[in-house]
């Protein structure tokens, strides 16, 4: 039953976070339940969670992708209610994992013999996924919103620019946690140092720019818990 929890968690990955475009979302919020994106994304999710039933053997239990797909439509929209986005985002996470582990129960109270897919390491496919696109909104989250750069940045005069590239911020921590993931798995510590080291001097000449105790406080939290994150993703994935 532990490959069909794994294989579950990641079809959520993939269709929460890596195969759901920010036009969805953005749609869902103002249309609610009227929103066509919003159905799109459940059987997205029904594709995802039946697929991770068959690999594992159990697609007579096909049911539950529609169980699993059924709640995203149903739960998806109530977040544009609350005002509270990072309470309602880890609350929506929250109960569709409590949705993965009881159709997990389900297929263990039935008793089904289950085909175990150990030449597949998942464990570390949904590490590596995770540490990309849900690791980011994960740490969004985790900031507050008046921590970020887009504050101090209405702070420039006229005529400045940071030059800064669009969205680099986060290609940057993915590729970062995704390195020391790598490291971590091929028992290679001391890589992790150099990383740090290397994007330490990179970020020097940036924070003497802004010259904002503010911004270089945000870039320090942000690397260390993007660095966080993939060391525990690391040693749970290897444990």
């Amino acid at each position: 039953m532990y490959d069909l929890f794994l294989m579950l968690v990641l079809a959520h990955l993939l269709g929460d976070f890596m195969l759901q475009p920010s036009t969805w979302i953005e749609r869902r919020r103002q249309k609610k339940w009227k929103a066509y994106p919003l159905y799109l994304h459940g059987l997205l999710h029904v594709a995802l969670g039946f697929f991770a039933l068959w690999l594992t053997g159990l697609s007579v239990f096909w049911y539950l992708a529609f169980l699993i797909g059924g709640t995203h439509i149903l739960i998806d929209p109530i977040k544009a209610f609350s005002k509270k986005k990072r309470l309602s985002f880890f609350l929506d996470q929250t109960i569709h994992l409590l949705v993965i582990c009881l159709s997990v129960l389900i297929v263990n109270d039935f008793n089904f013999p289950e085909l175990s897919l150990e030449f597949i390491e998942w464990k570390i496919i949904v590490a590596f996924v995770f540490v990309t696109k849900p690791a980011s909104i994960l740490i969004t989250q985790l900031l507050p919103e008046d921590w970020g750069p887009q504050k101090t940045s209405k702070k420039l005069k006229s005529g400045q620019s940071d030059n800064g590239l669009e969205n680099a911020g986060e290609y940057i921590g993915i590729l970062e946690r995704l390195l020391i993931l790598g490291f971590i798995l091929t028992n290679n510590w001391s890589g992790i140092g150099f990383l740090l080291a290397a994007k330490s001097v990179f970020r020097f000449s940036d924070l003497q720019k802004a010259e904002q105790r503010k911004q270089t406080e945000y870039i320090m939290i942000g690397t260390l818990l993007s660095f966080s994150i993939a060391i525990v993703s690391g040693w749970w994935a290897s444990f």
